[in-house]
């Protein structure tokens, strides 16, 4: 059985520029899992939008892309680092990258924090299920 513990969620960050095309972004823990979503407001020349997760804020990696779907849509992806992660508290970080096909330069949201706490059997169980993908 897996346990985790909210201890602070980030809501509605973005930064100037990518909000310019993102209305809403926001990262909630539920469950086993941390549920990203956000709504674009304009989709003019973007190639896509691509979540991106940290646990040092330097370092992010591209965890799921979208493809625009249309100005307006809601976009949402459940992510489930915690069996990623030997910490048993640890804080991740979650921005949105969004690259355009006409070549400008990629814009950046804000980033949105979430700290959460799985507890010891939790990490064993991601362990060993880990060994088996």
């Amino acid at each position: 059985m897996r346990t985790v513990y909210l201890l602070m969620i980030s809501v509605l960050s973005f930064a100037a520029s990518g909000g310019d095309f993102i209305a809403e972004f926001y990262c909630i823990p539920d469950g086993n899992e941390i549920r990203v979503t956000f709504k674009s407001t304009s989709e003019t020349n973007v190639e896509n939008f691509t979540i991106q997760r940290s646990v040092n804020e330097i370092n992010f990696y591209n965890i799921e892309s979208f493809i625009p779907k249309g100005t307006g849509t809601i976009y949402s992806f459940r992510d489930f680092p915690f069996q990623k992660s030997a910490a048993t508290s640890t804080i991740y970080h979650y921005r949105i990258c969004i690259a355009f096909d006409n070549g400008a330069e990629e814009l950046f949201t804000d980033v949105v924090a979430v700290q959460s706490s799985v507890s010891g059997l939790a990490r064993t169980w991601g362990t060993i299920k880990a060994m088996f993908r």
